[in-house]
């Protein structure tokens, strides 16, 4: 209840419910309830639905036990958009006669004795104005106002404004010739015991074309999660704070082989899936994206990438080696030594956290990748932007 409270308002796609007083025919559901989109609250923008556009139910499910009909919406709804649900006499019984309007719900059409009733009995009227159903097909309703989902997230990207990018370069070498490299390992650390092995990975090179070299960066971008590794509710209406603490994320690009253009190379931010990190998906995309023309980066998702002292190898055609850090984003969160491939990702506690967090704040990250991008940056040091 406490986690309710804390939202201004329900799910966009929800599993919603409608008791009834005895068995009806569930066959006749998907014809009988529908819902009507209302008002959007604000005017930040549009939304999707119409004014009076009506939705109908899908996956309707029946307990003929409690009598209960439970289904989701046809599609998402808008944020910040007020719907009503109306059961019609379209809904049938067993018998196929058509449901009737409990006492409770005629009462409060009648008699309003609430300025929810009132709201409910206003929107009726109009929706039975403008496109019906009749006054008498109408056999329960509800009104209820979707949340703001993605409020925050504007919020905090528009603050990433002011916060500084703190791009640098690793000390020492950081572009690699792929000319010049005989093997590429990524060593992830996988266990905070000291001198505990790596978990070592070997790029396959040999199946890369097209790719000139592989550069190496980092930028500062802040960290709004917090110690239990969540963000704090804020109600919706406040602007985003920057947090005090931030947080230094390496990447990597791939850089093509063919001329540069005069603005820089198109490049492709590419994002890995659960439990993988920068040194896999990124580079199985470089394979057909980079001889087409197109740089392409990654970073590690928060919480993946295993620990921080991870580090990429390159062993040279000359037979020298140099290793860089490829600090991983894990967390040890439930303090067993070891790195999981996404731990600090997956939040243990209710389901609505989850991932949630964890992806709210890589999707940040990205923002400020996507800011120093937009800045000109010369990750190869030569003087002129790399990117356009």
């Amino acid at each position: 209840m406490q986690a309710l409270n804390e939202l201004d308002g329900f799910n966009r796609f929800p599993r919603m419910r409608v008791s009834f007083s005895g068995p009806i025919d569930p066959d006749t559901l998907r014809q009988g309830m529908v819902l009507v989109a209302l008002e959007n609250t604000t005017e930040e923008e549009y939304g999707i639905n119409r004014y009076y556009q009506v939705i109908p139910i899908n996956q309707p499910v029946w307990d003929p036990f409690s009598h209960t009909a439970s289904f989701k919406p046809d599609a998402h709804l808008d944020q910040h958009r007020r719907y009503i649900l109306l059961v019609t006499d379209g809904v049938r019984d067993t018998r196929g006669e058509p449901v009737q309007a409990a006492p409770e719900f005629t009462e409060c059409l009648v008699r309003n004795p609430n300025r929810y009733c009132r709201n409910l009995r206003d929107e009726i009227n109009m929706i039975q104005a403008v496109s019906g159903p009749n006054p008498s097909g109408i056999a329960g309703a509800a009104l209820f106002t979707t949340m703001s989902t993605s409020a925050w997230m504007e919020s905090a990207r528009a603050a990433l404004g002011n916060s500084p990018l703190g791009f640098e370069r690793p000390a020492g070498r950081s572009v690699f010739p792929l000319a010049d490299i005989a093997r590429l390992t990524y060593r992830r650390q996988i266990s905070l015991r000291p001198a505990a092995p790596t978990e070592d990975f070997t790029l396959p090179l040999g199946l890369v074309q097209g790719v000139r070299a592989i550069a190496f960066g980092s930028f500062r971008s802040p960290r709004w999660l917090g110690r239990d590794l969540t963000i704090a509710h804020a109600p919706t209406r406040e602007r985003a704070a920057l947090p005090a603490a931030a947080e230094t994320i390496g990447f990597h690009t791939w850089l093509p082989s063919s001329a540069k253009p005069a603005g820089g190379y198109p490049i492709v931010i590419f994002g890995h899936g659960l439990g993988d990190s920068r040194f896999g998906g990124p580079s199985a995309a470089a394979l057909t994206m980079v001889p087409a023309g197109y740089a392409v980066a990654g970073i590690n998702a928060f919480g993946h990438g295993s620990g921080p002292e991870s580090r990429a190898t390159f062993d040279l055609r000359d037979g020298t080696t140099v290793t860089i850090p490829a600090a991983g984003r894990g967390v040890d969160f439930d303090g067993d030594g070891q790195y999981g491939p996404f731990e600090g990702c997956v939040v243990p506690g209710p389901l609505a956290v989850a991932m949630r967090d964890c992806l709210r704040q890589t999707a940040l990250d990205l923002m400020q990748f996507t800011r120093l991008l937009r800045q000109g940056l010369d990750i190869d040091g030569d003087g002129s932007p790399d990117f356009d």
